[in-house]
């Protein structure tokens, strides 16, 4: 349950973001006195999942604490319908951006805080992880998450796609834009990057952070004239980079300011000059080839979640099949030792362990069978009377001893 950026504006998630996941849902799992809770909760949404004995009336609980700081609706997901949520969400597919991938991580993430909180259970556990294999199948298979939505991205991009490793790069502002183009063009593995800002100080964190050089911003001209491709990140009402500062060679001049920080030049228009409105087409374009791939992302996921049914209906008869197994194990160790107390055949205990093994195993195993086809069927009444059946053994055995 909880609420994201569809219902919710930023304000109200921002109010409803905890600053110790863990101890949060710690705090979750005793007040919906719920077996397990994982909280994830990223810029876009906020979101309680639990696993309960009484799933309506601990998710009531929640829903009420949760829509009180919320000050509207909160959703509420159950059984299926939860997993499938859970799934498109790892899978991208209901990001505001469509195929983005930091969702995995915080997927990842949410899961390990709150098992090192100790909130986090098995289920839970098998849940998460299953989720994170859903996602990147649904990435791998289809195209949900190719060709690049953010502007800082696709100017890095076009960076890469023209220029090698050991080429001179200079982003010219180091607010959030140019921050974002730094960091790329590292993870990319550009190594000779200059950075400029108006407030020197920003632009030499940013640098030491990445481990390039930063400049003032009086020595802008002369840095052009040596950079193989210039991106200017930066909100000026008036150019920071004027025509005579634009060398008549063929740099790269990527201009992704709003309004443009570069003058356009009458005298020798550079060959290569790329705007935000450039990189704001192929942006869009991305988007709608995501959107037609969501659909068959979308399958990826509700396949998924048949999966993992099968495997929670196969879990609930393992269950109750290695309870069966231990009661008739504890019944057949005690009745052999008695028989051997009684005949006195110490010398012969090797050859009766196995045949008592094998007598149990061959018996078992149509039983064994059995369970597993109403673990199939979902007959989870069925399998937990047997298991409380079984469970009975032990004490009958030992009464008969």
């Amino acid at each position: 349950m909880g609420v994201d950026f569809r219902a919710a504006s930023a304000a109200v998630l921002s109010a409803l973001q905890e600053p110790d996941p863990g101890s949060a849902s710690l705090r979750f799992l005793e007040e919906s006195d719920a077996d397990e809770v994982v909280l994830l909760q990223t810029c876009n949404r906020f979101e309680v999942y639990i696993y309960s004995r009484d799933p309506v009336e601990s998710s009531s609980r929640l829903r009420w604490l949760i829509g009180r700081r919320a000050g509207g609706e909160v959703y509420v997901l159950l059984g299926r319908e939860a997993v499938l949520h859970l799934f498109r969400v790892a899978s991208g597919l209901e990001s505001m951006v469509v195929g983005e991938y930091e969702i995995l991580s915080q997927v990842r993430d949410a899961l390990l805080r709150s098992s090192s909180a100790g909130s986090a259970g098995p289920m839970m556990k098998v849940l998460f992880e299953r989720a994170i294999r859903v996602g990147r199948r649904a990435r791998s298979e289809t195209g949900i998450s190719r060709g690049s939505t953010s502007v800082a991205r696709l100017a890095a991009e076009e960076i890469t796609r023209r220029f090698t490793c050991g080429s001179r790069v200079l982003v010219v502002g180091a607010g959030h834009m140019g921050s974002s183009i730094a960091s790329y063009l590292r993870d990319a593995g550009f190594t000779d990057v200059t950075i400029a800002n108006r407030t020197f100080d920003r632009a030499a964190s940013l640098a030491s952070r990445l481990g390039y050089r930063a400049i003032q911003l009086e020595d802008l001209g002369r840095a052009i004239r040596s950079a193989d491709a210039v991106v200017v990140a930066v909100s000026s009402p008036s150019p920071v980079i004027t025509e005579d500062m634009i060398p008549p060679s063929d740099v790269l001049l990527l201009d992704i300011s709003i309004p443009g920080a570069v003058e356009r030049p009458s005298s020798h228009p550079p060959s290569q000059l790329l705007t935000i409105d450039d990189l704001m087409g192929l942006a869009e374009e991305n988007r709608r080839r995501r959107i037609v791939e969501a659909e068959e992302a979308g399958r990826v996921a509700a396949q998924e979640v048949e999966s993992f049914e099968d495997y929670l209906r196969d879990m609930a008869a393992d269950d109750v099949i290695r309870s069966f197994m231990e009661k008739a194990e504890s019944i057949r160790s005690a009745e052999l030792e008695r028989a051997m107390r009684i005949l006195g055949m110490d010398d012969r205990a090797e050859v009766l362990e196995a045949m008592t093994k094998a007598i149990v195993n061959k018996v078992s195993a149509p039983i064994i069978e059995a369970l597993r086809d109403a673990g199939r069927r979902g007959d989870r009444e069925l399998l937990e009377r047997l298991k409380a059946i079984f469970e009975g053994f032990e004490g009958e055995a030992r009464q008969e001893l």
